[in-house]
């Protein structure tokens, strides 16, 4: 961290969630009617979050790369992370999305995602910085497998887009590192683990994005 102001966001970033939460609990406690808090937990829940996110990327566009801890480009991410954070604490909250076919595609385009048509989430599907995230046509994203566009170490953070060619198939409980491209018809077996910028070939061996 560069300054004690840096230090001040990025620990007043920690208490977002906590803040979502215990709005969402103390409104929902003071409404009466069913539907009044039906609609007040699809808005709040599903509709303020990417909404929020949405606008803070209107005013602060996110890069991808390397970044210090404390810049402003990871403070972007880390706001945005954490009005993500949510899903992850409880996700029951994404799993609902995924029973209706095609709505949890839909929910992760209001996030910025490019999700193609006719895609197919199994359950227990995790997905972290959803705006980066690549899907084509028809693809299948097996049981567990798990994405994440970001990378940490003690001094940076590396942000990198996924992509997830048309008519692919990700094995279950599979893990996806930042900057992987999975190509067209691909099928990444089950167990695998992606490393960062790797290039999975449909028929060939596996390639770096480094080399």
């Amino acid at each position: 961290m560069k300054s004690s102001k840096e230090i001040f966001l990025f620990y007043l970033g920690n208490f977002l969630p906590f803040v979502q939460l215990f709005i969402f609990i103390f409104v929902l406690s003071m409404m009466k009617g069913l539907i009044e808090i039906m609609t007040f937990i699809i808005l709040y829940i599903y509709v303020l979050p990417p909404l929020l996110f949405r606008l803070i990327n209107l005013f602060f566009k996110q890069e991808h790369g390397g970044h210090h801890f404390g810049s402003k480009q990871f403070l972007i991410w880390w706001y945005g992370t954490q009005l993500q954070l949510i899903y992850a604490r409880i996700p029951l909250f994404e799993e609902l999305l995924r029973i209706p076919p095609f709505l949890y595609s839909a929910w992760l385009r209001c996030w910025g995602a490019r999700i193609g048509k006719y895609v197919y989430w199994a359950p227990r599907i995790e997905i972290l910085d959803r705006n980066m995230i690549e899907v084509g046509d028809l693809a299948v994203i097996g049981y567990g497998a798990k994405f994440s566009c970001h990378l940490l170490n003690k001094k940076k953070i590396f942000l990198a887009p996924i992509k997830i060619g048309p008519h692919s198939v990700i094995g279950g409980d599979a893990k996806i590192a930042p900057g992987c491209e999975i190509e067209s018809n691909a099928e990444v077996p089950a167990l695998t683990v992606l490393m960062p910028l790797t290039i999975f070939k449909s028929n060939a061996k596996n390639t770096s994005k480094e080399k």
